[in-house]
């Protein structure tokens, strides 16, 4: 009789799960490895990030970028609501943000506001200019997921570039344009 710590009344579907069940050790992925984003085999990330509840999730990131996000839902979840959980998203996702409460602005600005100045300057999804469309509605998403729902918000959404310009006299520029977000 095989090695089972099941009774000897156990039903035939017992036994056939308990069979199933013996075999998970000869699989070639330990279950551990799942749950690690820096060692969850590709295929399974979207999975692990409907496991931790990632509220947004694009296929078409980059892989360094899908692992960064799952690493960072349970520090966000955490702070969820607070200015931490905004910054902390956004850095997933490649984005410096910078976020400055209503009581934190001069003059003191509406209750229960923010600014969110967004400097985007990684390229997570590699077919896409670094701020279009696609990517501007992402950072929405991102900030929405991560913010308390009473709070309303002005993104400043620009691209920092530092180094020398390659055709131009200029050796650091920025670009920004604001956009107010109700949600």
């Amino acid at each position: 009789m095989a090695n089972t710590l099941l009774p000897p009344n156990a039903t035939d579907l017992e036994k056939a799960v308990g069979a199933v069940l013996a075999r998970l050790d000869s699989l070639p992925v330990p279950g551990s490895e799942f749950w690690n984003p820096d060692k969850c085999p590709v295929s399974f990330l979207p999975l692990l990030a409907w496991q931790l509840q990632v509220g947004k999730w694009n296929s078409s990131w980059t892989e360094a970028t899908q692992r960064a996000v799952i690493k960072a839902a349970l520090p966000v979840h955490r702070k969820r609501g607070t200015a931490g959980a905004v910054t902390d998203a956004l850095a997933a996702v490649g984005v410096n943000g910078q976020l400055l409460e209503w009581f934190n602005q001069s003059p003191v600005g509406t209750p229960n506001t923010f600014v969110l100045k967004a400097l985007v300057n990684d390229n997570v999804m590699p077919a896409q200019t670094i701020i279009d469309d696609a990517r501007i509605t992402q950072l929405l998403d991102v900030v929405n997921e991560a913010k308390r729902e009473s709070q309303s918000y002005t993104l400043e959404i620009g691209a920092e570039y530092s180094g020398a310009a390659q055709f131009a006299a200029v050796s650091r520029t920025a670009l920004m344009f604001k956009m107010q977000g109700e949600i």
